[in-house]
């Protein structure tokens, strides 16, 4: 047993620099920009989701003779095209047709619906939210900013929408972004509210606020299960209950000194299932955890020069799909929404060559480490009752066969030198 883990611990030292872990992300000299494709799946680690989150049906249209799939979320790279549901719309227009997904599509966010819990930071979401994590290399400190290549993928109605935060790699402490405002909101039955209700959308799960129902202009839903037409207006008591949101209004605004998280919720043309509809998203809503974020934000980072950044992009709503980020660096450009990639576009840094101390120190403490096991496992056979007892047999054995051999070259001597003694044995 130690034998076979000396050998996998040789084994693992002698992998190639890289192997266990993601490469990292750097600036395109150019551009001064950072690109990262999830069809190349060595820019990126996934990690699932907590299998104790549950599905909400209460906020989601399941058929009644659906079973739901209760197993743990992931990221999964899914190729486009491939949906054996015609009647369901699926992400087109990926770059090398495949994006990663959070799946199974079963209506569940986080936090969870039913713990009501608000969201007061990216921790929270660690080991609970399914996770993609690219590592990028700051070559020059300054501002970076975030775009996205996403959309969502519902085919049970749920509002798609994900969360990004920059940890430092070296401190494992989550980076603060630039000072911002966003427009301040409060709950729909708080004082300075005066919504008599809102109208839910079994789409987004939004539900916009409106000071008269006959404000909302469509705020019903036509059910093909009943053949019936279901209102979606949700009075200001009922809209409390599960936590209505609405906008305070009148230019009121509030203060995010330093955001932790940013929330990307909605984009121009909504949840098209399209990449090409909004090729990359920029606004988003600093420290936001509403059913659409505001827009008025942008993700921005003052990165510090020679240091490696963890991008985590955290599940909100699951169903949504990732297709590629992007990262101006300081003076870079702004992605190109014409641009079409393929595999191996992703701007990994390329690895520099290694001196020859490098090599030597490297050498040096892989032939200890060799040689370290080579005397452990000596020790191990040789001072232990069955290792013991081992060492001796294979010893008494080579003694005997060099000894039978010896035998036989005598004999032989002798057969050349003395022919009358027929009885020698001759091999």
């Amino acid at each position: 047993m130690l034998f076979e883990f000396l050998i996998f611990l040789v084994t693992l030292l002698s992998l190639p620099t890289g192997v266990l872990t993601r490469s990292p992300l750097c600036a395109n000299p150019k551009t001064k920009g950072f690109l990262g494709l999830v069809i190349d799946e060595d820019t990126y680690d996934t990690q699932e989701g907590d299998p104790r989150a549950p599905t909400d049906s209460k906020f989601c249209i399941f058929d009644k003779n659906r079973t739901i799939d209760a197993s743990p979320q992931k990221w999964i790279l899914v190729d486009e095209g491939t949906s054996s549901d015609p009647g369901v719309n699926y992400p087109i227009n990926s770059f090398g047709k495949k994006y990663l997904q959070a799946l199974p599509d079963e209506c569940r966010r986080y936090p969870p619906y039913s713990e009501d819990i608000p969201l007061t930071g990216p921790d929270q979401l660690e080991g609970v939210s399914p996770s993609v994590t690219f590592t990028i290399r700051a070559e020059k400190s300054g501002t970076h900013s975030l775009f996205l290549r996403w959309t969502g993928g519902d085919n049970v109605g749920a509002g798609d929408a994900l969360y990004v935060a920059l940890k430092d790699k070296e401190t494992k402490k989550y980076v603060s972004g630039a000072a911002t405002v966003k427009p301040a909101v409060e709950a729909i039955d708080g004082p300075l509210s005066n919504y008599a209700g809102c109208c839910y959308s079994i789409t987004t799960h939004a539900c916009p606020c409106y000071e008269k129902e006959e404000d909302a202009i469509d705020c019903s839903y036509f059910s093909k299960s009943d053949n019936t037409t279901h209102s979606l207006w949700q009075p200001r008591q009922s809209a409390s209950e599960f936590g209505a949101i609405c906008p305070v209004g009148a230019g009121a605004m509030t203060i995010i000194p330093a955001p932790e998280w940013y929330l990307f919720a909605g984009q121009e043309k909504g949840n098209v299932e399209n990449f090409d509809a909004e090729p990359w998203d920029a606004t988003c809503e600093a420290e936001g955890d509403s059913t659409a974020d505001s827009g008025r934000d942008f993700a921005n980072w003052d990165l510090s020069a020679g240091r490696d950044y963890d991008l985590v992009i955290f599940v909100r709503e699951d169903g949504t799909a990732l297709d590629a980020i992007y990262i101006a660096g300081p003076g870079g450009e702004a992605p190109n929404f014409m641009n079409r990639y393929t595999y191996g576009d992703s701007t990994i840094c390329l690895r520099k060559k290694k001196s020859s101390s490098h090599n030597v120190k490297k050498f040096f403490i892989y032939t200890s480490f060799i040689a370290g096991s080579a005397i452990l496992l000596f020790f191990a056979v040789t001072k232990t009752a069955v290792g013991s007892g081992m060492f001796d047999r294979i010893r008494m054995r080579r003694h005997s066969t060099a000894g039978r051999s010896s035998d036989l070259i005598f004999d032989q001597q002798n057969n050349q030198l003395d022919l009358q003694h027929p009885d020698t044995e001759v091999s």
